[in-house]
């Protein structure tokens, strides 16, 4: 399967404290079916429940914009309780609950979707 572009950043409160990682497909906002979400992050033990996650979701939106995406998929194990508020803390909505697939053990998943793009009624 070929890797998608994939771009990583610390998440930092001047320590470091995690990371998270975008990837795309180049020209559209669609993603294979191989790949189950746009992002990836993780806060480290002592630095959890800090809402570093949502924060650092909300700061990669514009470069996420620029890498031409309407939206960011965000995936995660049905028992991840605060990847799913780190969601919907940056603004996230529940797509759908899915089977994962055996590459990912069969695990039960939610997928987000944050839009980045927003209307304005005039």
């Amino acid at each position: 399967m070929p890797r998608l572009p994939r771009a990583r950043y610390w998440i930092s409160d001047g320590e470091f404290a995690g990371d998270i990682s975008l990837r795309w497909q180049k020209g559209t906002s669609e993603l294979p079916a191989y790949c189950l979400g746009h992002l990836g992050y993780a806060v480290v033990p002592w630095k959890r429940g800090k809402n570093y996650a949502a924060q650092a979701i909300m700061q990669l939106c514009p470069l996420a914009q620029n890498h031409g995406l309407s939206w960011i998929d965000i995936a995660m194990g049905i028992d991840h309780i605060a990847s799913r508020r780190s969601a919907e803390k940056a603004g996230a909505i529940l797509l759908r609950q899915f089977n994962a697939g055996p590459e990912a053990g069969n695990q039960e998943a939610l997928l987000f979707r944050l839009s980045l793009y927003t209307e304005t009624l005039l």
